[in-house]
């Protein structure tokens, strides 16, 4: 089993809502949502994506248009 570390995080009271609604129709809890919302952004940044999907995510903070030109240049 994978070593676990335990954290708090505080979010706005609508974000935490959301949260906890979202993991609730998908009957996870709000830790696995949260791990699986953390492993998916882990993956995002070591593969290739298209900049419209990691610019949406937050992860970009580059201009995509330079994302893109980069990805391509050093295929």
């Amino acid at each position: 089993m994978a070593m676990m570390e335990q954290i708090a995080i505080e979010l706005p009271e609508e974000h935490a809502r959301f949260l906890a609604d979202f993991a609730m129709r998908q009957g996870m809890t709000v830790s696995e949502t949260v791990d699986r919302l953390v492993s998916f952004l882990a993956r995002v940044r070591n593969q290739k994506a298209d900049a419209k999907t990691v610019s949406l995510i937050g992860v970009l903070t580059e201009n995509p248009s330079m994302w893109d030109y980069l990805s391509q240049k050093y295929q």
